[in-house]
């Protein structure tokens, strides 16, 4: 049996079940367990705020960002500004060891519950917003969605730094990208849930066995069935995306005067001001 730990996408709407996908058990939805849920807004608050005022109030007037540290790295059009937040995912297991029609879920589950007690000590510079357990997919497991909070002694105080963070904690600088704190931080807390297992019981193999290993008949096709899961996943944002355009482009048709509106609100949240009219009156054409 293995585990796995890996870095997310960060679909919120899917881990929050706003949007549900096609490979959930509506049924057992409402036994997802959340262990918190906070606007990514109020969570840079709590984070950044007091140290973006008081480095904003430092500079020159002119200088000045207004609006929030969240806008300001949404406003950035630099390669190098940071995610706005990261995802870690954690199982226990498939589903033909750990899902839910084998004797292993519950168990599975309980060692996921400790992983995020433990997660939370281990990495106090990751402060978490949104972290949920679903139990309505084939198997259990947790999407834990960060910000990196790293320590300055220059300029803002405190920045969302991943690298940073990580260093800070104690994982090194990076390197390259084939020798990263990330890599080694992923590593750690693979091997956090591996021991979790072992401790319940569970024959768990060790990570270069894992890497090395062979799919076998009855887990290729497992993984062709989750592929499968993926690309209806992926036609169904396609199709919502598609018919949310074709509604936008109505209403304009229909009230012309909301495109100020909602320039201003695409200007705050991407500093494009332009962008969205642009594609709206060429799709209206």
């Amino acid at each position: 049996m293995n585990i796995s730990g890996r870095k997310g996408v960060g679909y919120l709407a899917h881990n929050n079940r706003d949007f549900i996908p096609l490979n959930v058990n509506q049924q057992r939805t409402p036994y997802n367990h959340t262990f918190k849920r906070q606007s990514l807004e109020k969570a840079y608050d709590i984070c950044f705020k007091e140290s973006f005022e008081s480095y904003n109030n430092s500079v020159r007037k002119d200088r000045r960002f207004q609006g929030s540290y969240l806008e300001k790295l949404r406003s950035s059009k630099s390669k190098h500004s940071p995610k706005e937040f990261y995802e870690w995912i954690v199982q226990v297991g498939d589903k033909s060891t750990c899902g839910y029609d084998t004797q292993n879920a519950a168990l599975a589950e309980k060692i996921l519950n400790e992983y995020m007690k433990g997660f939370i000590k281990r990495n106090p510079q990751l402060y978490i917003f949104n972290a949920v357990m679903h139990r309505d997919e084939s198997t259990p497991h947790i999407h834990i969605d960060f910000i990196p909070m790293a320590y300055f002694e220059k300029g803002q105080k405190v920045r969302n730094s991943l690298d940073k963070a990580l260093e800070q904690m104690g994982y090194g600088k990076s390197i390259n990208r084939k020798k990263n704190n990330t890599m080694e931080w992923q590593k750690q807390e693979r091997e956090a849930l591996r021991q979790l297992a072992r401790e319940q019981g569970l024959d768990i193999e060790d990570e270069h066995q894992n890497k090395n290993k062979h799919l076998d008949n009855e887990s290729y096709k497992a993984l062709a069935k989750e592929i499968e899961y993926q690309k209806q996943e992926i036609s169904t944002y396609k199709d919502i995306y598609q018919k949310s355009l074709m509604n936008l482009v109505q209403a304009i048709k229909e009230k012309p005067e909301i495109l100020s509106t909602i320039n201003r609100a695409v200007k705050i949240a991407l500093g494009k001001s332009s962008l969205l009219k642009e594609n709206v009156r060429e799709r209206s054409r």
